[in-house]
């Protein structure tokens, strides 16, 4: 006579998940249930006979040892392949991922492992949605990890490419939104504030020689109030217009020389002073980085600056020649 088994209930609980939720998914609380398998089914193996009452045991327990083996070799082989080689070489260059707390998570499913229309994902799960932490591989080799709301990334999360660039920060519908930083193989790197995947707000923009850029920007484009820096050490702080230096604003060469006046689309026009190291200045207006009608030079003295007027054009890149020897 069989004595019945009391684990059994458990194989059973385990058959039943596998009925309702298929077998491209499968959980047991937090941990996965292709890593409990192999001792379950062993156990079970050991436990039920192969008298006619138990052969549907039998028959399901042997179910779950090919579903097994197929979800393991799954794992093996098509995981490693999912994430593009320069993806691979980045996130072993970055700190690993912290999941933020996040006030709207709510109380999620358990995890699951799913393949579909997510190449791969691995993450918690709420009515068939993605919805809280989780992880997506795609075919494309492109790796997201961190929160999903309604089954799209939303809130803080961190996204690898297949190029190698990476992005990490605040997600809204899929979208980066909120603050964030973005880092490209090449070098070049910007951090600040997005809105609907675009530079949007308060920002910064890093290149590898050197160059700085802080400042704001308006849909994705340098807009208002910034400074730049540039690696030959010459620097332009003011107003931009659409990534154009427009406005007013300072712009200082590296040998010294300043001008600090009116900018139209990276030229100077408008009202401006021109200003060399020895301290000669030139007044007056410039029309596309020339010198237009009436002006000044005002030439530095012990004492008192002399000032002459001029009227004839003057290329602003060539230095003014001292004293009375400018004017002919």
């Amino acid at each position: 006579m069989i004595t019945p088994d009391k684990n059994l209930p458990q194989l059973y609980s385990i058959f039943k998940r596998y009925k309702i939720m298929g077998i491209n998914c499968s959980c047991i609380g937090d941990n996965f249930l292709t890593d409990k398998e192999p001792e379950l089914i062993r156990y079970a193996f050991k436990r039920v006979s192969s008298t006619e009452s138990t052969l549907n045991s039998v028959i399901k327990i042997q179910s779950l040892w090919r579903g097994y083996q197929s979800r393991k070799k799954v794992s093996i082989f098509v995981l490693p392949a999912l994430q593009s080689p320069k993806g691979k070489i980045r996130e072993s260059q970055i700190p690993a991922y912290k999941f933020p707390v996040l006030s709207w998570r709510g109380k999620p499913k358990a995890y699951v492992i799913r393949l579909g229309n997510f190449d791969f994902y691995k993450g918690e799960w709420i009515n068939n949605f993605r919805h809280g932490q989780g992880m997506t591989m795609s075919l494309n080799g492109e790796k997201y990890i961190g929160y999903y709301k309604n089954d799209k990334r939303h809130g803080h999360g961190r996204c690898i490419y297949s190029s190698g660039d990476v992005y990490e920060g605040g997600w809204e519908e899929d979208k980066r939104s909120g603050t964030g930083s973005f880092h490209c193989m090449n070098g070049f790197k910007y951090s600040g504030t997005w809105v609907n995947n675009l530079y949007d707000g308060k920002g910064q923009e890093f290149w590898s020689d050197g160059t700085l850029f802080i400042g704001n920007y308006v849909q994705g484009k340098k807009t208002g109030y910034g400074e730049f820096f540039w690696s030959d050490r010459s620097c332009y702080k003011g107003e931009f217009l659409n990534d154009f230096i427009h406005g007013q604003g300072c712009y200082m060469w590296d040998d010294g020389r300043k001008y600090t006046g009116q900018w139209q689309f990276n030229s100077m026009h408008g009202k401006g002073n021109y200003e060399w190291p020895d301290g000669t200045k030139f007044v007056g207006k410039f029309a596309y980085d020339c010198k237009e009608g009436e002006g000044m030079v005002i030439f530095p003295a012990r004492n008192e600056p002399k000032v002459q007027e001029v009227k004839d054009s003057l290329k602003i890149e060539e230095k003014i020649a001292h004293n009375n020897s400018f004017i002919s």
